[in-house]
């Protein structure tokens, strides 16, 4: 059952209007009609040709004196082959109408005086004349670029087609311009052909095929070699095309090869005729009507055939469709059928002024198709625009269909696979899923996939996804959150197969984000399966990560850096080598060391490993340590080194959190005995360290193949307080005034002498030992005769400059004595001052005369407190705190006095040094060397009870001046 639709418009071009285009054709009986180059040829049965442009202009010309049996307008060039003065191959009923039809359009025109010019511009005569008496057909080519006079164009060749044979009756005619075949049907049922340049050859002789028809030749069709369908029949036979030749009562093919030696062979398809016009090629075989049946043929035999409700009058190949015309009941159809999708897209009957007309031609120009009437009348057939057909098809959900008249039209691959997803949507509308997701599947590349993804994100289409998902990848469209959400799916259904072939034998393709992959696996606990892709694909970084932060494989991790290039080495190590050295330091520090041996063919720079060792100072002195084994001459790394190397708690394995002595509070909570211990051994282990320390140091320092930085080495050794180090570096720089002031500034005396003897032409150290003398001074570090007995030993140093050191520092005693003088004489004058003052307290009265509350500034109500400066205030003013008056600060307080036990306790030497005394001879020398020892011991402190200031508030008091009383020396 063909499905019909309505993909074409049909429009009359001849209206009643005589001003219509292809009006006055009406006027001529057309005998034949061809196309092509922009331009509708018309041959008549007087001997005219009528050429129409696109814009429907008539321009006619005579060619013969008679008629015009065929034209053809050859496709490459703008020329035109005509075929006339011959006798009328139509039945004499058919061409008396259409010329009576002609006489009265004629009369109708030549009676008006408006439209009479058409006729004339045309050259068309009132009436027909009587046709000549001998015929003798004539082929004629025309040259259509070139025109003369009177608007006919050049006659380039003119050949009597049977000089030398009997006149025949041509019934057909046909031209394959590929292979410059030239075929003359003849009614006797002869074919004669003419193959070569007809323009150019200097003898056209016909040829004729092998005699296989006894009746009038209906059909005439050229099919190259080349088809598909011809190619069995074609290699046998050598054939370079094949001519489909048909009568009224037999229908077969003839094999024509270029090579004249070749000869031509028939054979035979069909005991029945074809009728005049129905017959074309469409597709590589050959159609032709049988009564209500179209049936396909090749040269190897029947193949296709199709039934349609009505008798076939004619058949016409249109782009990729047929055109047929057909009968019932006397009235006439004309329909456009696509033989591959079983569908009718346009049918329309026939009618002029409401009557039924057959059809006489049909022809294509400009893209369009136009037939014609027995009437005369022309019709032109428009397709719609794809997008109009789509809708059309839209409409009546009709997606499959549209899919495949799409293949047909040529649609672009976007407009395929819009198509798919329309259909895809409404079968998912339809709940028809699974049929959704083949459709779906075909979008790929063209839609987005998000939108195909989304329906199918609940658990229960988790296979389709999965069917969606699996073919995007094939195609390699898939993005890495396509890959990531497979693998997910993969996992959810615990499917190991699908993904150890997707892994392993790449059942998808290698079109996926390989990283999405590993992470999406490892997320999945698909560890093996994700390290493999990692390994497979050089991810290093990703099968670092898999083995350190969730199987915790360190071994393994350290085995495979080592093994990897150098380049890829550093940027492992950048990302997890301090990972690696916290949790595995021995391991991690050995591969370190491994990796950047000179002794490695490729070795990573030690610089970029030295971020690894962050928070392990100690496994970076060991890995640096054996970087300077190889007389490494980066001074980053001698730098690093030497560093470390000054730093105490590396080089003394006991100093550290563990190995720690009580501290801070516990030292003070702990016994005597217990603390000097501790303290002991703190002690001694620091000189321990302090001596390998820098014993380790001066090895650094003095290796003739050191390359650390002299100005960098002398930051270090400043900052960690390194005198060798500093000495040594001091020497080797010739910096002999900096190390002579840093002798001098740590009392080293006779040091400092014999550097400048060392360096004795050097005048400036002498120079620099004189302004050191009066900073030494100002700090009272070295004691005067010290400091005089350098100088004199010096034998560099003037006895005026020595006289001198001495007179400053007597004359500075002596200011020291006067001051002590001047400030003793003060004390006791303001020590007397106080005594009058408390012994005047004592004894006097002392009048309170506030009389409001300093603090509310109320008047005063009992209880009241007033204090000895004068101030007064309410009890609940003051705050129980207080120790003095809220305003003045006044804090009377009262020093307990001591014990004579306390007093000894004091102010007694320690550590048994009070039996020192006994029995010595020079009692200053002992007392000085006791104060010595303890000079910078802190002295123990004793709280002092303060004491409330007790006023009875109704004792009177005489008027003093407030201002003379030193409320801070007041005395209860």
């Amino acid at each position: 059952m063909w499905k019909k639709f309505g993909f074409y418009t049909a429009e009359l071009l001849q209206s009643a209007d005589p001003g219509s285009p292809l009006y006055a054709i009406q006027a001529l009986d057309i005998t034949s009609v061809s196309s092509g180059r922009g331009s509708i040829v018309f041959g008549d049965s007087e001997g005219g040709v009528t050429l129409c442009n696109q814009e429907f202009s008539l321009h006619r010309f005579m060619a013969y004196e008679s008629s015009v049996e065929f034209v053809y307008q050859f496709k490459k060039t703008n020329m035109l082959l005509t075929i006339g003065n011959g006798m009328d191959h139509r039945s004499q009923e058919d061409a008396s109408a259409s010329k009576n039809l002609a006489a009265r359009f004629r009369t109708s025109l030549s009676s008006n005086e408006i439209y009479k010019w058409m006729l004339e511009d045309l050259y068309i005569p009132p009436t027909f004349a009587n046709s000549a008496g001998a015929k003798e057909a004539t082929l004629k080519l025309w040259l259509l670029d070139k025109m003369d006079a009177a608007g006919r164009p050049l006659c380039i060749r003119s050949i009597p087609l049977f000089e030398k044979l009997d006149e025949e009756t041509i019934s057909c005619f046909t031209v394959d311009e590929e292979q410059l075949l030239f075929l003359f049907g003849c009614q006797s049922g002869a074919v004669y052909f003419f193959h070569g340049d007809i323009h150019r050859s200097k003898k056209v002789a016909l040829s004729a095929f092998p005699p296989s028809f006894a009746s009038a030749i209906t059909l005439l069709l050229v099919a190259p070699a080349s088809d598909a369908s011809c190619t069995v029949y074609a290699a046998s036979a050598d054939a370079s095309c094949t001519v489909y030749a048909a009568s009224a009562d037999a229908f077969g093919a003839f094999a024509f090869s270029a090579d004249a030696k070749t000869p031509v062979t028939f054979t035979p398809l069909d005991g029945t005729g074809v009728a005049p016009q129905c017959g074309c090629l469409f597709h590589g075989q050959c159609l032709v009507a049988r009564d209500c049946t179209l049936v396909g043929f090749t040269p190897e035999g029947q193949r296709d055939a199709y039934a349609f409700p009505d008798a076939i009058q004619a058949v016409f190949a249109f782009n990729k469709d047929v055109v047929v015309h057909h009968a019932e009941g006397g009235h006439h159809y004309l329909s456009v059928f696509n033989l591959e999708n079983q569908c009718e897209e346009f049918s329309m009957e026939v009618l002029r002024n409401g009557n039924p007309e057959s059809l006489s031609f049909f022809f294509v120009e400009w893209g369009l198709l136009f037939f014609m009437t027995e009437g005369h009348v022309v019709y032109l057939l428009r397709e719609k625009d794809v997008q109009t057909r789509l809708e059309i098809l839209y409409e009546r959900q009709l997606y499959s269909e549209a899919l495949a008249l799409g293949r047909v039209w040529e649609l672009s691959e976007k407009e395929m696979k819009s198509i798919h997803f329309m259909y895809g949507n409404a079968l998912y509308a339809a709940k028809k899923v699974d049929e959704a997701v083949f459709e779906y599947i075909e979008t790929i590349g063209c839609i987005d996939a998000s939108l195909i993804i989304r329906k199918y994100l609940d658990a229960s289409s988790i296979h389709y996804l999965i069917q969606y998902l699996e073919e995007l990848h094939r195609r390699g469209f898939a993005s890495s959150d396509h890959t990531v959400l497979l693998m997910n799916s993969y996992a959810k259904l615990h499917d190991n197969d699908k993904i150890q072939a997707f892994v392993y034998q790449q059942s998808l393709g290698p079109h996926f984000n390989v990283a999405a992959v590993v992470d999406a696996l490892a997320s999945s606990e698909y560890t093996r399966e994700a390290l493999y892709l990692a390994a497979q694909h050089r991810l290093h970084a990703k099968y670092i990560a898999i083995q350190l932060g969730q199987l915790h494989a360190y071994a393994e991790a350290i085995a495979y850096i080592k093994q990897l290039p150098a380049v890829e080495v550093a940027a492992v190590l950048a990302q997890y080598g301090k990972q690696l050295v916290d949790n595995a330091p021995a391991e991690a520090t050995a591969m370190l060391k491994e990796v950047c041996s000179a002794q490695r063919a490729e070795p990573v720079p030690a610089e970029k490993a030295l971020a690894c060792f962050i928070d392990a100072p100690r496994e970076l002195k060991a890995f640096l340590k054996s970087c300077i084994a190889e007389d490494t001459t980066d001074p980053v790394i001698w730098n690093t080194y030497l560093e470390l190397v000054l730093r105490n708690d590396l080089s003394d394995p006991l100093k550290g959190d563990e190995g720690s002595a009580v501290k801070g509070d516990e030292v003070s909570i702990a016994k005597d005995d217990e603390v000097s211990a501790v303290k002991g051994d703190e002690v001694k282990a620091a000189n321990n360290s302090e001596m390998t320390n820098t014993s380790e140091v001066m090895a650094v320092l003095q290796n003739p193949k050191a390359c650390y930085e002299d100005d960098q080495a002398l930051i270090l050794l400043e900052a960690n307080r390194c005198e060798a180090g500093l000495v040594y570096l001091y020497e080797k720089l010739h910096m002999h005034s900096i190390l002579l002031h840093h002798l001098l500034h740590q009392n080293r005396l006779d040091e400092a002498i014999a550097l400048c003897e060392k360096e004795a032409e050097d005048d400036s150290l002498w120079r620099a030992v004189e302004k050191v003398v009066d900073v030494v001074k100002a700090r009272k570090g070295v004691p005067l005769v010290q400091l005089v007995q350098m100088l004199c030993d010096s034998g560099r140093v003037s006895s005026a400059r020595v006289n001198a050191v001495v007179l400053e520092a007597l004359q500075e005693e002596a200011a020291v004595r006067r001051g002590d003088e001047e400030k003793t004489a003060t004390l006791q004058s303001e020590g007397e001052a106080l005594a009058k003052d408390i012994a005047t307290l004592k004894d006097s009265v002392f009048a309170f005369h506030q009389t409001r509350c300093v603090g509310c500034g109320l008047p005063l109500e009992l209880p009241v407190l007033h204090f000895l400066c004068g101030h007064s205030y309410h009890k609940n003013c003051v705050a129980t705190q207080e120790k003095g008056c809220p305003k003045c600060g006044c804090a009377v307080t009262k020093t307990k006095p001591l014990s004579d036990e306390e007093f000894l306790k004091k102010v007694s030497v320690r550590g048994g040094d009070e039996t020192k005394m006994v029995g010595c001879e020079n009692g200053f020398a002992v007392v000085a060397d006791c104060f010595a020892q303890h000079a910078f011991e802190e002295p123990e402190e004793t709280e002092e009870e303060p004491i409330e200031p007790e006023v009875q508030a109704t004792q009177p008091v005489e008027d003093i001046d407030e201002d003379a009383i030193p409320i801070q020396t007041l005395e209860l």
